[in-house]
């Protein structure tokens, strides 16, 4: 098969696989209505043995509860008998979980209101992006929300570990996003050189030589973060050179009190109040956008940016700027649009943007191309990918900053 007729393959066999998805969805659904609670033990999953419909369900076709409970969710919320046929049935249940139940303050209309907006982009977006965009929604229109699910992932945090027989160590953890985003900075700060793919600057030798893999690089760091803390002097005060962890917030949101700020590498919302404590515990850096989101120009004295630009682009990029990449800020380099050495380009924030190194070599090696004007980006595909060579709006990855939606 030639490549077109491989993907043109593909896409058929999604079609069937969605309109099946559709009818599983329906069948699901009227499970449920017969399961309800009201029903007592006369219920449809009840006279079965079952305490739930998900429960019958999954017994019933052999899938996971999680993909039970998907098909009870998204059977009973869709509006249509061709909205699974149409986008699939892991798009409409990435809405319903980034939109979340009804509440108090956020009735069933609203959310239905939502969901039909979220519908109309979901052709451009990937399920993880339209999950974030619908859980960014909700957060918008109830910030008490933020706060009562940073209480909850806090209470269901732990940390577990076992020695196996062999006399090896294994265990796992839970953390919330705020603790998690620490962890996982200071871990990216020591093995970030040799996970992020080819560099566009210098690495030592050593570590590029180092026989261990990247995991047991990782395992070492752990073990000797540990034996740092439990060999420290009782009376050293920790918190002086602590991994960075950015929180992004305007300005306004934090003089009125109202609003919430978001992690910079998972966009996870921060209640305000977490934000204060923060800058209390941290400082502020204070970062400012004009209407384009530009800011700061450096000319051309010197090529790499600095950290100030850098922070300022990290902040208005948000991650990878290319389409449905969801490479964190930690895991990007800043690439000039306009080339240093073949176009003349300056060293600003305008002529800088966020890519990870397999979209920033890619677009280097492949024939892709940026644009930019207006404080706006284009990337532009090669001949060969697009004959027309029909140029792609990249919007930013950071929820905050987001011109529409």
């Amino acid at each position: 098969m030639t490549d077109d007729a491989l993907l043109a393959a593909h896409k058929v066999v999604a079609e069937h696989s969605r309109a099946v998805d559709q009818r599983a969805s329906w069948v699901a659904a009227e499970i449920a209505r017969r399961s309800v609670r009201e029903l007592g033990h006369s219920g449809l999953a009840a006279r079965q043995g079952f305490r739930s419909p998900e429960e019958l369900i999954q017994n019933v076709t052999h899938i996971s509860r999680g993909e039970a409970a998907k098909l009870v969710s998204v059977g009973l919320t869709s509006s249509s008998s061709s909205e699974v046929e149409t986008v699939g049935i892991d798009v409409l249940d990435a809405i319903n979980r980034g939109l979340g139940s009804p509440s108090a303050v956020i009735s069933a209309a609203v959310l239905e209101t939502e969901r039909a907006r979220l519908l109309a982009i979901a052709p451009d977006l990937t399920t993880e992006e339209l999950f974030r965009a619908a859980r960014a929604r909700r957060d918008r229109l109830d910030e008490e929300s933020v706060t009562l699910r940073e209480l909850e992932q806090r209470d269901r945090r732990y940390w577990r570990n076992s020695r196996r027989q062999d006399g090896m160590v294994a265990g796992s953890y839970l953390l919330a996003p705020e603790d998690g985003a620490l962890l996982t900075a200071a871990f990216q700060n020591i093995v970030s050189p040799r996970r992020s793919g080819p560099r566009f600057d210098a690495v030592t030798p050593s570590l590029v030589d180092d026989p261990r893999t990247t995991d047991q690089f990782a395992a070492d760091a752990l073990v000797a973060i540990v034996q740092l803390a439990v060999d420290a002097d009782p009376g050293e005060v920790f918190g002086v050179h602590k991994p960075a962890v950015t929180v992004i917030v305007r300005k306004e949101d934090l003089a009125t009190g109202t609003g919430h700020g978001v992690l910079d590498d998972s966009h996870d919302a921060v209640s305000l109040r977490s934000v204060e404590r923060m800058a209390c515990a941290s400082g502020v850096v204070e970062v400012l956008f004009d209407s384009a989101l530009q800011a700061v120009d450096l000319g051309r004295s010197q090529r790499l940016h600095s950290r100030t630009q850098r922070r300022m682009i990290a902040a208005r990029d948000g991650g990878c700027m290319f389409p449905s990449c969801t490479m964190p800020v930690s895991m990007t380099q800043v690439h000039h649009p306009d080339n240093w050495k073949r176009d003349g380009g300056g060293t600003s924030v305008e002529n800088g943007i966020l890519l990870c190194a397999f979209h920033h070599l890619m677009l280097h090696n492949n024939g892709w191309n940026i644009t930019h004007a207006g404080g706006r980006y284009w990337l532009v595909p090669p001949p060969d990918i697009d004959p027309g060579q029909t140029a792609i709006l990249l919007e930013t990855k950071n929820p905050l900053l987001k011109r529409t939606g």
